[in-house]
């Protein structure tokens, strides 16, 4: 017995030796100086920073945007009811669209709201950050269809209509025509000039139909220098002087008529100021399109030139009677029988 006994003590001795060693081991290699206590067990938990956030009611600088400007909507994003992000969605768009602002900016949730139409409803956009903006303002660089210079037209002055003039929810020829006012209207200018599809608008006040309800809308001042429109004070026209003009009708054919090397003039529009498209010599053939038109007290007549369908198109005034720019040509005549 006493030798299991001693068995049992030197066995006891090993195994307590066996255990020690590793804990020997790791003290020789532990550097001397430490973090934190030996046997603290330290837990780090990484929370990640959230984005900062303005205060309630309070926003960034809005985009130098306003009524009546054209803007591009990133697509994606959502059309609202109220100019909230609580608000309603009514409408969204996956590719971008462009709209028209009618009011705004109204500040709400931490965005610039705008609204706009044009897009069916009437609706409010916000229009984002810096880092991230929604909407973006469309230039007359973005336009594809330059606008010649408009004319000299001042806010608060008022423009009379030369013929009448349709009146446009937006400055657009897609736009709805709000109503058409007649010629001879003095319309008070509010705003513009806007440029879209080769066209110059201005925003005008102007009677509904024939009630005396005042409504806001757009119009264009005419193609080129075919003006619709003039200041009320300073009138690019005379009052239309012109004599009755030669009874023409459409593809009739016409030759211009000069002497002594006098060429005259092929313009863009039925005005003296309108670019210059020809210089024609006399006996050239023309091909009478449309007319007449009473401009700078000359009859107008739009005509190509006669030769091929690459020919220009333009207008020529008819002159005087003592001095005619054009004329018939005359029927063959038959020889005698």
């Amino acid at each position: 017995m006493r030798r299991w006994g001693f068995l049992a003590g030197l066995l006891g001795i090993c195994i307590a030796a066996l255990l020690l060693a590793p804990m020997n081991t790791r003290a020789q290699v532990q550097p001397e100086a430490t973090l934190f206590p030996p046997g603290v067990i330290v837990t780090i938990i990484l929370t990640p920073t959230a984005a900062p956030t303005l205060p309630p009611g309070v926003c960034l600088s809005p985009l130098p945007l306003g009524v009546g400007d054209e803007i591009g909507i990133r697509g994606g994003i959502n059309l609202r009811n109220l100019p909230t992000a609580s608000g309603a969605v009514v409408n969204y768009f996956a590719l971008p669209v462009r709209a028209f602002i009618t009011e705004g900016p109204v500040c709400a949730d931490g965005f610039n709201w705008w609204r706009v139409r044009g897009l069916g409803a009437l609706a409010w956009v916000a229009e984002g950050r810096p880092d991230n903006y929604f909407i973006s303002l469309i230039t007359d660089a973005d336009n594809p269809v330059p606008c010649v210079s408009a004319q000299d037209i001042r806010i608060g002055e008022r423009v009379r209509l030369l013929q009448g003039v349709r009146l446009r929810e937006e400055p657009s020829e897609d736009a709805r025509v709000l109503t058409v006012s007649p010629a001879g209207s003095l319309l008070p200018v509010i705003g513009g000039p806007r440029c879209s599809g080769g066209l110059n608008y201005w925003q005008v006040e102007a009677p509904f139909e024939t009630t005396d309800t005042i409504i806001q809308g757009w119009i264009s001042e005419g193609p080129d220098y075919d003006y619709l429109i003039e200041p009320e004070t300073r009138p690019l026209f005379a009052l239309a002087e012109c004599l009755p003009p030669l009874n023409l009708i459409p593809e009739q054919r016409m030759v211009v008529r000069s002497t002594g090397g006098i060429v005259r003039s092929l313009r863009s529009a039925p005005s003296e100021r309108a670019p210059l498209l020809a210089s024609l010599v006399g006996g050239v053939q023309l091909t009478v399109l449309d007319g007449p038109v009473c401009r700078d007290n000359f009859n107008w007549w739009q005509v190509q030139v006669f030769g091929g369908s690459d020919d220009p198109i333009g207008w020529i005034a008819e002159g005087t009677p003592r001095d005619r720019f054009i004329e018939e040509i005359p029927e063959p005549q038959r020889p005698p029988y």
